[in-house]
């Protein structure tokens, strides 16, 4: 029984998405350009924040934060 349990465990953690933000979040160039971003003078990015590390863009709504031990940012944390 234990066995099933653990199996059935595996296949949904590696089934599951693991909270990495989509690539629909990344940053257009225009926007990062040179690395200064200033997200309150572009328009349809005011409520949006930016990870300089993996150059993505996700709104505010969304609970994403980079993890320093993983090196990419995922949702949830």
């Amino acid at each position: 029984m234990t066995f099933y349990i653990q199996i059935n465990s595996h296949l949904l953690t590696s089934l599951c998405n693991p909270g990495i933000p989509t690539k629909d979040n990344i940053c257009p160039v225009e926007v990062a350009y040179n690395g200064k971003l200033n997200l309150n003078n572009i328009s349809g990015y005011e409520n949006h924040k930016y990870c300089k590390i993996c150059n993505i863009l996700v709104p505010n709504s969304q609970n994403v934060n980079h993890c320093d031990e993983c090196n990419i940012c995922i949702e949830g944390i």
